[in-house]
């Protein structure tokens, strides 16, 4: 994802890791798989790449995850005060399998309050729902209207 200004310092750069996690969960749990590891590219303002990977301890389909590791990723490799032209993230490799082990019932709260979050997303636009340490981006401000009837005061 190229941004349309540099990112500098660790607050603009975790945001954009954050925003792109949340597209790559998004994207996993669409298909219904969780991915076993994350893959972080980095380019900077004169188009050098720097990459790097790394494999999750439990698999997971949770941005919050996914955004975790990038950043340990990114925090070994790279100083945060460096401007970031563009960052690539993405699952290292998925599997299509059941999560079983400790904390299960938090992670599956977690997997449906992010369904949800994606179900908003689709039926009102990318800009309905969102964290709110993501980047602000006017285009995505945009959502569809309420469905007929919501929001008008009628009882």
């Amino acid at each position: 994802n190229t941004f349309a200004w540099n990112l500098t310092g660790r607050e603009e750069f975790q945001a954009g890791v954050g925003m792109l996690a949340g597209q790559v969960a998004a994207r996993l749990r669409r298909h219904r798989m969780k991915c076993t590891g994350v893959a972080l590219q980095i380019r900077d303002p004169d188009f050098r790449d720097l990459s790097r990977q790394k494999r999750l301890e439990v698999p997971t389909c949770l941005g919050r995850e996914i955004a975790r590791a990038a950043m340990e990723l990114a925090e070994g490799c790279w100083t945060m005060e460096r401007p970031v032209r563009a960052l690539t993230e993405e699952e290292a490799s998925v599997q299509q399998t059941l999560f079983s082990g400790g904390g299960e019932e938090k992670r599956a709260r977690l997997e449906r309050l992010a369904r949800t979050t994606d179900a908003i997303r689709a039926k009102y636009g990318p800009g309905a729902i969102g964290m709110a340490s993501e980047p602000r981006d006017a285009a995505r401000e945009r959502h569809a209207p309420p469905p007929s009837g919501a929001g008008r005061g009628e009882d």
